[in-house]
């Protein structure tokens, strides 16, 4: 028998021999915060690692009111809570941002150069494209939205109403949800094609090389100029984002237009990029719309007999000269018809092809615009600009299918605008006169609603807190009724307010910093006065035939008298057309003048008299079409234009108005006094949902007045059995604790009083709560969470407001309200109990260990589902919860000297329990208790002093 062995060559070989992986402790760091944010997406937990990606998402500190007493803007405390919590040590936590719905608002912007095609039951129907802010709010209102298309030559063999046929290269480049472009410059005629799918057809020219046929949608444009007739009853119509557009009668056009603007797309000019639909400019005159109804980028439809219009409008010029009944406006830009059919006879000749692709660009203020490039303009196309998402889908805990690749690129930095709210897979989008460069950008749809309404802030209840089908459940129906709605209604649905949490699995601590706000009321503003019209320049260059006196009131006038001889230079030359944007909460803004005057040159005036005639100042001279004018501060700014272009001077444009109003001044805050019910109803709320749950706790916090009195009698309220007294109007209430939830307070920590923060550039006031969240999550991440979380250092704080009084402590103490203090070494909270009455459950630490042994018990009991119940089961599974326990005595979770004196398991079950499946083990742990009170004495004995040390 041969036995053949391996030879091992000399040298050193290193084995490594991995440890066996520690049990990981489940995390006891992770809170939850429910409160207002300027944006982000309502009644959803979106997760948040750090300050920088709380601000991404929700934005800035929304401002609520304005303090009737110090006269400063009043913001929300969840900003300034998160950054507290970051600021103390937290790593992680969860955002709720709460309103109300109903009310809330999404801004609609207005997408430039883009229509939206229906086709619903063989009918084609068009409309502008419309694209959402991701979430409701006034947020929107600083932000502006451009669009661009891109365009490239595809080669084709064959082209009809239904599709054309590319050859195999071709076809591999093309997929469904393409937008094709087929121009026949001659005729003026564009064919857009939505391609649907692709398919071999067979050979084609060459005999031996296979064809694809690229079925599509197709619609049929066709340009109009100035030779058209304007179609009989002609009326115009204008979408405004609602389902009915604002209908005004078209008075005459098309008439010739011409002059700058932006840089339309041309592609007969060059067949590689262009838009086929932007032809010679045209004009239209309508009478005056309603405010609003009509700005630069609208798209403008036109409907009369048999034929359809539509006009993107570049230029508005009124003409107010008669009544106001008598008021015209006319409209200039690019127009396009739209055909039933292909024309008759089909356009001879071979078009331009082009594949077409969009770029959407966000920019707030003056900053740099945010850009998404290689869109597509149908549902079937990977990225489709109308598959943008919002963020309740973008932030959604379950999502019902795969998102899109382009979902990723959305969310950092956040891009802020989202697709169409519906759009069915039959319609897709095309562009009508869209831009080869961001020169223009639309601000959203104006709104006339108070921007705290449209946040969904207006009134101040505890129902923005408060799922309303929840607010009277007990912590011993709480679950059994949550999960009712979320699993098993009819139309199940999501949680709302703070019960938005119960979704929230790792979350051990939760707060709601803005639950302590006294509430707000609306504030009555001044209105300004409308800009009155300035009298006419005087041009002596047009009266030098009659001498060199002074002008009479006669010769102020429009027009020269053109019977008599001048200049061959001379010319009347129209005013510009002055715009603006909404001002952002600095007082900073952007006016625009519009004029078809090529190298002409702006005078821009500016004057606090709606009639030009005290306080006139020139803010402006110069080429440029647009000034961004910054922090003005709170007043009405009258502004008026002029321009002079070889040496004709036009009169001044009509005046606007733009009124600067101090951040929140459209509501006050007025000084808090006496008790605020509504905080009683929130915070019952919050205990039961923590007992319901059983693994949460919450930490409280108190209105910046409440002084001593106050504090005692709101503790005296979360007890049970406090008295009560239901509203009599129809707000929300919680009733008191019962007797049988007296355990619920035990998962409740108040602190007090107020922090006074250096938040970032700023010094504020803010409730404890995200400090406190932030040094438990601290505490629990470098030693454990049996460890006290007391006498430690709060980061970033410089008083507290309001100071408490040294002989109130020891009352506010037995209340066991933990006050922070200020001592030698910083400022700490110097107790660390919760509400509970049980002294055994009343220090925090005791409270936060229970949990964690609740959550080690369910990791480790889902393990164990399933398995043979016999002896050797049970004792594997008592091995395992000792190991478990016997880790945590060696890290000082427990009470006792030994481990047999500081924790039993038991594994105690019936036959009874046996028969029905069920195998219980009991977990009895003795919690270490925190040193609250060193005693050091001094003992005077004969001539010598002892000192004996002690504790309790």
């Amino acid at each position: 028998m041969l036995i053949s062995t391996s030879r091992r060559l000399p040298g050193f070989q290193f084995e490594t021999q991995p440890p066996p992986s520690p049990d990981v402790l489940p995390r006891m760091d992770v809170s939850v915060f429910v409160g207002f944010a300027a944006c982000g997406p309502l009644h959803v937990p979106v997760v948040v690692e750090d300050a920088a990606q709380f601000a991404i998402v929700f934005g800035d500190d929304v401002i609520l009111g304005r303090d009737a007493e110090r006269g400063e803007p009043a913001s929300a405390h969840l900003g300034p809570a998160v950054r507290a919590f970051f600021r103390n040590g937290g790593r992680r936590c969860w955002v709720i941002r709460v309103a109300d719905a109903a009310q809330a608002r999404t801004g609609l912007f207005p997408v430039y150069g883009l229509a939206q095609v229906d086709l619903i039951g063989g009918q084609t129907t068009i409309r502008p494209a419309f694209a959402r802010a991701r979430c409701p709010g006034s947020w929107a209102d600083s932000w502006r939205l451009g669009a661009t298309v891109s365009s490239a030559g595809v080669a084709v063999r064959d082209v009809d109403a239904g599709g054309l046929i590319v050859a195999p290269a071709v076809a591999g480049a093309l997929r469904p949800g393409d937008l094709l472009r087929c121009t026949y410059c001659d005729e003026g005629y564009t064919l857009l094609l939505m391609a649907r799918s692709i398919e071999e057809v067979g050979p084609g020219s060459p005999p031996d090389v296979p064809g694809y046929r690229v079925d599509c949608a197709a619609i049929w444009l066709q340009t109009v100029t100035a030779s058209d007739a304007l179609p009989a009853g002609a009326e115009a119509r204008l979408f405004t984002g609602s389902a009915e557009p604002e209908k005004v009668p078209v008075l005459a056009g098309p008439f010739p237009a011409g002059g700058g603007g932006p840089q339309l797309q041309r592609p007969c000019a060059d067949q590689r990029v262009g838009d086929a639909t932007a032809g010679d400019l045209i004009g239209l005159t309508v009478a005056q719309p309603p405010a609003g109804a009509l700005v630069p980028g609208s798209l403008l439809g036109v409907a009369g007999v048999g034929e359809e219009w539509w006009l993107l409008v570049q230029t508005i010029d009124g003409d107010e000269n008669g009544s106001p009944l008598e008021a015209t406006v006319n409209v200039i830009g690019p127009a396009f018809r739209r055909l039933a059919g292909p024309p008759q006879p089909w356009p001879a000749g071979d078009p331009v092809v082009d594949r077409l692709s969009t770029e959407l660009w966000a920019r707030s203020g003056q900053g740099e615009p945010l850009r998404l490039a290689d869109l597509g303009f149908g549902p079937a196309h990977p990225r489709f600009w109308g598959t943008l998402p919002d963020d309740r889908q973008l932030f959604a805990e379950s999502e019902p299918f795969a998102p899109p690749a382009l979902w990723s690129q959305v969310r950092t930095p956040r891009f802020p605008i989202a697709g169409p709210a519906e759009m069915k897979p039959d319609s897709f989008t095309f562009p009508v006169a869209m831009l080869t460069l961001p020169e223009v950008f639309l601000p959203p749809l104006p709104s006339d609603e108070p921007s705290l309404r449209r946040d969904g802030l207006e009134t101040f209840s505890a129902n923005l807190f408060l799922d309303p089908s929840l607010a009277r459940a007990t912590s011993l129906d709480l679950m059994a009724s949550a999960d009712f709605i979320r699993y098993q209604a009819e139309r199940p649905r999501a949680l709302l307010g703070i019960h938005a949490a119960l979704a929230i699995e790792e979350a051990t601590l939760i707060a709601v910093p803005d639950a302590v706000h006294p509430g707000w009321e609306p504030a009555l503003l001044s209105l300004p006065a409308p800009p009155r019209p300035v009298a006419p320049l005087a041009r002596p260059e047009w009266w030098r035939f009659q001498g060199c006196g002074p002008l009479s009131v006669e010769q102020l006038t429009t027009q020269p008298e053109w019977s008599e001889f001048h200049d061959r230079a001379l010319r009347v030359v129209a005013p510009p057309v002055l715009t603006h944007d909404t001002p952002d909460p600095t007082g900073t803004f952007t006016l625009y003048w519009e004029s078809d005057e090529p190298d002409a040159r702006y005078i821009l005036e500016e004057s606090p008299d709606p009639g030009f005639e005290s306080g006139l100042i020139t803010i402006y001279e110069g080429p440029a079409s647009q000034i961004v004018i910054y922090g003005r501060p709170p007043g009405h700014y009258y502004y008026h234009a002029r321009l002079e272009v070889g040496g004709n001077r036009s009169d001044w444009s009509k005046g606007i108005v733009m009124s600067i109003y101090a951040a929140g001044s459209s509501y006050w805050m007025f000084p808090a006094s006496g008790m605020q019910p509504g905080l009683g109803t929130i915070q019952r709320a919050l205990l039961r949902l923590c007992a319901a749950r059983g693994d949460m706790m919450a930490v409280l916090s108190l209105p910046a007045h409440y002084r001593e009195e106050e504090a005692l009698r709101h503790t005296a309220l979360l007890q049970p059995g406090a008295t009560f007294t239901p509203p009599g109007d129809s707000s929300p209430f919680t009733v008191p604790l019962g007797y049988g939830e007296t355990k619920a307070l035990s998962y409740g920590a108040l602190y007090h009083p107020w922090l006074v923060e250096g938040d970032g550039a700023q010094v504020r006031s803010a409730p404890p709560d995200g400090a406190m969240c932030g040094l438990i999550a601290r505490r629990a991440l470098s030693r454990g969470a049996w460890i006290s979380p007391a006498n430690e250092q709060l980061v970033g704080v410089v008083a507290l407001m309001p100071p408490m009084a040294p002989r109130h402590r020891l009352s506010l103490l037995e209340a066991q309200i933990n006050l922070i203090r200020q001592e030698p070494y910083g400022f700490v909270p110097l107790s660390a109990d919760t509400l509970s009455p049980d002294p055994e459950l009343r220090p925090i630490n005791v409270r936060r260990l229970l949990i964690l042994l609740r959550r080690l018990a369910l990791r480790w009991g889902a393990t164990f589902v399933f398995e043979p119940y016999d002896d050797v089961f049970r004792r594997s599974v008592q091995r395992r919860f000792e190991s478990l326990l016997e880790n945590l005595f060696v890290r000082g979770a427990f009470a006792g000297k030994t481990a047999a004196s500081s924790f039993q398991v038991v594994t105690a079950s019936s036959p009874n329990d046996r028969d029905q499946g069920r195998f219980i083990v009991e977990l009895r742990v003795a919690p270490s208790r925190p040193l609250t009170f060193l005693i050091v004495r001094l003992v005077q004995s004969g001539d010598r002093n002892l000192v004996i040390e002690g504790a309790i």
